[in-house]
């Protein structure tokens, strides 16, 4: 498969604060790649490099000829009086009729385009964005955090488009079942370095756990090791006869520790302290002809629900609904 991107050996640092050094991996056509990683670890800092957006410290950045990267960001500034349509014209440089035809498909219709940018919701955003991405006709996608805000529906839209996408893109993402579902392969970000997986997420955990257990029983094989010899040193090592075999024995112990496998902090475990509750039989609440709005005005009446002792209800519905 043609290779899109390329990068060896990328390093970048912030006020001598190492974020990653030593970045290497390749994007081919049709790869789905999904990236994790901690908060801090250097994801959103990757992609502004790749998009030269920052510059790296070291390293190189090839790209095919005939790769185009769209950039889905976090945050997208928009210009204070600048419409919808505005927006889609000044990114993208594509007539009315081209960008209209590409937004109907993400249900911005005439009065969505004609609305001010800055005051969309966070899936009418995330729907904008989108289009605006599209319309300059990449083949690489990096999508940094793309289901933050949304709602439901925009959300589902999004997954599919992206099942059905025939390109390749990098998808930065906190959200598993998200990245299961849309993509085939994982790159992880973690302790300055990068690890690339030929599996979804979901295998590539199964497989760092797994991995993790083999490097754990290593270094407690290692520890026994050592402890045995340790007895054998404290025991003999004040016996003339037993004095070059217990030094030997302490240079061998100090040289085994060069083959202790350093591991990753493991992420903890947070525990959340719910106090006791008085148990309720039946209804635990009701609306009658509940109304609710902003400002003097209704977004939603008439909400009458009845919530039952151990009911767990989901509630969905568009951004601003």
């Amino acid at each position: 498969m043609p290779i899109l991107l390329q990068v060896n050996n990328l390093s970048k640092s912030y006020s001598g604060q190492t974020v990653f050094s030593g970045l290497t991996f390749t994007v081919s056509s049709k790869q789905k790649i999904g990236v994790i990683g901690r908060n801090g670890a250097g994801k959103s800092t990757l992609f502004k490099i790749l998009t030269a957006e920052e510059t790296a410290d070291a390293g190189q950045i090839m790209l095919g000829s005939e790769t185009r990267i769209g950039y889905l960001k976090q945050e997208e500034i928009f210009e204070p009086t600048e419409t919808t349509l505005d927006y889609l014209r000044r990114t993208s440089g594509r007539a009315d009729w081209t960008i209209k035809k590409l937004a109907a498909k993400f249900q911005l219709n005439e009065n969505e385009l004609n609305n001010p940018a800055h005051n969309l919701s966070g899936g009418w955003r995330m729907r904008l964005k989108l289009t605006g991405m599209l319309l300059t006709e990449p083949n690489l996608f990096l999508l940094d955090e793309p289901t933050n805000y949304l709602d439901l529906n925009t959300l589902l839209l999004l997954e599919n488009y992206l099942k059905s996408y025939p390109g390749s893109f990098l998808i930065i993402s906190h959200d598993r079942e998200f990245l299961k579902r849309t993509c085939s392969e994982t790159l992880d970000i973690s302790a300055g370095s990068c690890y690339h997986y030929p599996g979804n997420i979901e295998a590539y955990l199964a497989f760092k756990e797994q991995k993790l257990i083999t490097l754990i029983r290593a270094n407690e094989s290692l520890d026994r090791q050592q402890k045995h010899m340790q007895e054998f040193v404290d025991r003999f090592c004040s016996k003339a006869s037993k004095a070059k075999q217990a030094q030997a024995l302490i240079r061998k112990i100090n040289k085994m520790e060069n083959k202790r496998i350093t591991i990753e902090h493991r992420a903890g475990i947070t525990r959340i302290s719910i106090p006791p509750t008085i148990k309720r039989q039946n209804l635990a609440l009701r609306t009658n002809d509940l109304a609710i709005g902003y400002n003097q005005q209704a977004l939603a009446a008439e909400i009458n629900l009845d919530c039952r002792a151990g009911e767990k209800i989901a509630i969905l519905g568009l951004n601003g609904q």
